[in-house]
Formats: structure tokens, C-alpha cells, sequence
């Protein structure tokens, strides 16, 4: 893909494709907005604002912005004139864009499949998705010792410690101001998925699903490791009772699928999706399409309609152990 291509990409279209959550609309400074949270960062206030009519972005708490080339580096974690690196990762999401700007205006086409496929089979092996969180390098990886770690897992989060430490560690890592920082760990294929009480991203590229294959006809599927956990909390079990997937990303949702379909013995998913639609968005209920439409010889459940009004699992969980 050419620059001038890329330029037909409306910054909508791309949040939208990579799972993003949009908070709402707005009439901003200079015309009309939308508002996301933003990919990678745990923002309780959505900050990435983009201005529909002329295509581009700002995020004011991180205080960068511009075009579609420097929002996939900053959500990548590039920095954000590597025009290669851009070009190489919306060349994978909208390779139906490839010498577009030759022909005519693209920008209301409907882009790849939100869910695309990844050219990797195997289910241990990482795939090519490139969610880098500011240039972070691994620094040191140990059990889970750290008292803010421990109490936000477990004082915030609602998931006790035995639970947390089987699953979760202590990833210690550098920033490129040269600060060392700590989070919780759970491994990603190749990477970690990093969170702690302030951050919420992923250590290096080569993220993949994690799979808990017990063999089972049933199959618990979640976006991300906190549901999981809350799930085995709610069991009190440190075991998955059957078989479970975290995506860790939804933009991962087409390497589940490969797995379940190389998979015969699962007959029933048991999908525990966030409900963003208490908040205005639809990534979590599109996932559950898209895998109800896609296994449709199969019973998918939404068993997020078990705590409707709660954003997702964890957050059911913490209200129901709350004192």
C-alpha cells in the first residue's frame, strides 16, 4: 500500500477494525467528532478524539495527534514518522485498499472483515498483530510479589491471590524515558498482556490468543484475562472446568474461530462478551454475531445477558463479592 492509498482510510474505519471502543459523538472546536477509548491505555475518560470531516486525531492526555500513519504507530507503539511500518500494518487490514487512490474515493467501502484472518495455524504460535505499547522492553519476568500489584488484583479486582499467582507475573519493563515500571503479566503468545491499576496494553508484537484445551464439548470464550479470572473466581477453582480461550485482543476473534474449527468436539460456546452497549458501543455484541453466524451448526451462548447490567464479567463479579 501506497501513502496516497492510506489517505482514503478514514481513522473511523481503522479504530473500528482493530476493536477499538467508541464512547460517543460530539460537536468539538473545529466540527464534528468521535470520541474513542483509547486502544491500549485503560482510559475511564475516552480521550482520542477524531474529527470526522477532516480525518484525523488527537490525544489530548498523551498529548500526540495527526493523520492515520502516526495513529497506527502510537497505537503500535512505533514511532510515529516510520511510514513503512504504517503502511505494512493497513496493508494487512485493508488490503482491498491497495492502489485505491488510482481509481475512485473509497472511504465509504466496507472494510476487511473486522475479524481477519491471520496466516498463522498453529494455536501456540503468534500471530502478525503488532500492539506494541510505547516502545516498552522487557526487562525481567518473576512471580507475582509486589504489594500494588497484589492488592489491585485482588482488592480491585475481586480475584484471590492463589488464583492471581497461577496465572498472572510480575513483568517488570522499560520505557523509553528510561523508567522501570511493573505490571501484571498473562502470557500472549510471544507477549505479555500487561495491566496494573494505571496501564492497560501490550508488551511487544507477536500477541496471540491462550488456549486451556481440556477437550470438552463446551467452550468459554473472553475478550481479555481479567474475565477469565473472574470466571474461575466465581467456580472457585484454579482449573478451567472445560475448555476456555482468551482473545486478548478482538482483533485475534479469527484465530479462535481457526482453533474451533480444527476442533469437532466443541458443540457449545459460551461467549462472556462486554456489553458495551451500556456505554454506546457494539464490539463486544459484533463479536458474538460473528461467531454465532459463523458457527451456526453450534449453541453459542451470550452469557453476558447473565449480568446485563454490568460492562463485562469483572465487573459483576466485583459487585457481587462487595461487602
Amino acid at each position: 500500500m501506497r501513502t496516497q492509498d492510506a489517505r482514503l482510510i478514514h481513522i473511523n474505519d481503522y479504530l473500528r477494525a482493530i476493536g477499538a471502543k467508541k464512547a460517543r459523538e460530539q460537536l468539538g472546536t473545529h466540527g464534528h467528532e468521535w470520541v474513542w477509548h483509547s486502544p491500549g491505555r485503560d482510559d475511564t475518560k475516552p480521550s482520542l478524539c477524531v474529527n470526522v470531516a477532516k480525518n484525523i486525531w488527537s490525544d489530548v492526555p498523551m498529548g500526540v495527534g495527526g493523520r492515520l500513519i502516526e495513529l497506527v504507530n502510537h497505537v503500535n507503539g512505533r514511532h510515529l514518522g516510520d511510514v513503512r511500518g504504517a503502511l505494512r500494518e493497513l496493508d494487512r487490514i485493508f488490503p482491498h485498499m491497495r492502489g485505491a487512490a488510482k481509481g475512485e474515493d473509497l472511504r465509504n467501502v466496507t472494510p476487511a472483515p473486522l475479524y481477519r484472518p491471520q496466516t498463522s495455524a498453529a494455536s501456540t504460535r503468534a500471530t502478525g498483530l503488532k500492539k506494541k505499547s510505547s516502545s516498552l522492553q522487557l526487562v525481567g519476568v518473576k512471580p507475582l510479589f509486589h504489594y500494588a500489584l497484589k492488592d489491585y488484583i485482588s482488592k480491585q479486582r475481586g480475584i484471590p491471590l492463589d488464583l492471581a499467582s497461577k496465572y498472572l507475573e510480575e513483568v517488570e519493563y522499560r520505557v523509553e524515558s528510561g523508567a522501570h515500571l511493573f505490571a501484571l503479566g498473562f502470557k500472549a503468545g510471544e507477549s505479555y498482556a500487561l495491566r496494573s491499576r494505571r496501564f492497560k496494553g501490550f508488551l511487544s508484537s507477536g500477541v496471540d490468543i491462550r488456549i486451556f484445551d481440556q477437550k470438552s464439548a463446551e467452550l468459554a470464550i473472553f475478550e481479555g484475562s481479567i474475565d477469565f479470572l473472574s470466571w474461575l473466581a466465581a467456580k472457585k477453582t484454579l482449573e478451567a472446568p472445560h475448555s476456555a480461550i482468551v482473545l486478548n485482543s478482538l482483533a485475534l476473534l479469527q484465530r479462535a474461530i481457526e482453533w474451533i474449527e480444527t476442533h469437532p468436539e466443541v458443540k457449545t460456546l459460551r461467549v462472556f462478551r462486554d456489553r458495551d452497549e451500556l456505554h454506546g458501543g457494539d464490539s463486544g455484541l459484533k463479536m458474538f454475531e460473528t461467531l454465532k453466524t459463523h458457527f451456526s451448526t453450534h449453541e453459542v451462548i451470550d452469557v453476558s445477558e447473565s449480568y446485563p447490567l454490568h460492562k463485562d464479567l469483572n465487573a459483576w463479579w466485583t459487585a457481587k463479592i462487595a461487602p
